[in-house]
């Protein structure tokens, strides 16, 4: 990344972080591509967030393979503990 798309990612992280729940447990999603990771990376670091590659959102053809060594949002924790437990709200 430039400076100014490092300045960028800081800022998004900024507006992102104001919208944030106390005591949330944010994750971020990027394309496997890799000013896409760069910019992530940082977004991630501020919002202390897990971050996650999606080979989907690559370029064709490649968009099957990741070439970051990132887990692919397919491991992330996202479902609701308690519905998978069976409880209903």
């Amino acid at each position: 990344l430039t400076a100014t798309g490092c300045v960028q990612a800081q800022l998004t992280a900024t507006h992102l972080e104001k919208s944030l729940e106390e005591n949330s447990r944010p994750f971020v999603v990027t394309s496997p591509s890799l000013r896409c990771v760069q910019t992530a990376k940082i977004v991630a670091k501020r919002l202390q967030a897990d971050l996650y590659a999606e080979p989907g959102l690559g370029d064709w053809p490649s968009a099957t393979e990741v070439h970051v060594d990132l887990p692919c949002v397919a491991s992330a924790p996202i479902w609701d503990q308690t519905l998978l437990e069976g409880e209903t709200r």
